[in-house]
């Protein structure tokens, strides 16, 4: 919660405004109830699944469980009084995204998440080795490909080591350099 608050905080403290969506798993909801609500204030609030699930695991559920998951997540968020219009799942296979309609949720893919979850992922060789300063402008590097010239939806995960650096960099790429026009998850969420 403490790294999640931090980059909120640093997102909201930007000197312009960044339309960001924040997607809680209803376990953080619940245990964090204040902090989500003060989120929603200045963002859209989506949904994950009820808690988080290691690498690979979410793929091997029960789509009955998958179910279960979100319902229980959605029904954390409208006991708060919100109303998840979005849902970030783990992955989205035809289980997640059936789930999903059944809740009238949209589902969110991502053109890059930090760290990656498919393609070339994290490895000590490839990123842990080098220090800190050498790691943002390889993740910045990363996600400025993964974008291209079209864009499109960022997923950073906030419990990565490296999100708060690699957030307060991304900021200024974004604003100031990409070229992007940053818009809401609204308007990039085709149907919502």
């Amino acid at each position: 919660a403490k790294m999640a608050h931090r980059r909120v905080e640093t997102i909201r403290a930007y000197k312009a405004y960044i339309p960001v969506s924040l997607f809680v798993y209803g376990d953080f909801a619940e245990i964090f109830p204040e902090m989500v609500l003060n989120w929603s204030l200045n963002h859209t609030i989506g949904v994950r699944e009820g808690h988080p699930y290691p690498p690979g695991h979410f793929d091997k559920i029960n789509p009955r469980w998958i179910r279960t998951n979100l319902i229980i997540s959605v029904l954390r968020l409208q006991d708060l009084g919100l109303q998840p219009a979005f849902y970030l799942p783990a992955t989205a296979g035809r289980d997640i995204t059936h789930a999903a309609a059944q809740r009238d949720l949209r589902v969110v893919n991502p053109a890059t998440r930090f760290p990656p979850t498919t393609g070339t992922l994290l490895t000590y060789s490839n990123y842990y080795h080098y220090r800190d300063v050498e790691r943002v402008p390889k993740a910045l590097r990363m996600i400025s490909t993964a974008l291209g010239e079209r864009g499109g939806i960022v997923s950073l995960d906030s419990d990565h080591p490296d999100s708060y650096m690699i957030s307060v960099f991304l900021l200024d790429y974004l604003v100031e350099n990409s070229g992007f026009q940053l818009v809401g998850i609204n308007d990039c969420i085709a149907g919502a």
